[in-house]
């Protein structure tokens, strides 16, 4: 069952166009620090399960490691890896002798902080308040906040994904709307 999890899981990444999509049992076990880096996005039920699972992402901007390509342009591909592993490398000895933790990874990773730099806490904020007012059933205050949101983050797609499923109900929530719905696709 949980391979089934993982992998209808794996597939629904697409579609809120995540990087990284955890459930929330994952999410539960996390440390108070790495459930910070976390956003909650939509509680389903996936394709061939009735039972609800919280999904959430972790905010990773994979295009912003497009400058640091550019210091590779022109470097062979073999020592561009072999750079990077050796970074790696070093930073899992610190882990593993107790040095550094992973939220000093967060914190000190060149890679990391440049791929989260976008994240706005105004676009937080809007979107939280527009995933509250969604899971309460109040769908007309949670398209304003997530039209909010997405006017200060156009390319979040979990935003954009909620707006459109609520727009078919024309942003009324259903009478047995229990704050999850049902993904049909996998």
């Amino acid at each position: 069952p949980k391979v089934n999890m993982a992998a209808s899981v794996e597939s629904v990444t697409v579609q809120y166009g995540a990087n990284i999509l955890i459930t929330g049992e994952l999410y539960n076990i996390l440390a108070p620090h790495a459930r910070e880096l976390c956003r909650e996005i939509d509680r389903v039920t996936l394709k061939g399960s009735k039972k609800p699972v919280r999904l959430y992402t972790v905010d990773l901007y994979a295009s912003n490691l497009e400058t640091k390509r550019a210091k590779y342009q022109g470097m062979p591909n073999d020592d561009t890896k072999r750079e990077r592993k050796q970074q790696n490398e070093i930073f899992e000895r610190l882990l593993m002798c107790g040095e550094k933790t992973t939220r000093a990874l967060y914190e000190e990773d060149e890679d990391i902080k440049r791929m989260r730099s976008p994240i706005k806490q105004n676009f937080i904020a809007s979107f939280n308040k527009g995933y509250k007012a969604y899971i309460e059933g109040k769908w007309s205050d949670a398209a304003v906040a997530f039209t909010e949101a997405l006017k200060i983050e156009p390319q979040d797609t979990p935003s954009f994904k909620i707006n459109t499923y609520m727009k078919s109900f024309e942003y009324e929530s259903p009478k047995d709307w229990n704050g999850v719905r049902e993904l049909t696709q996998k």
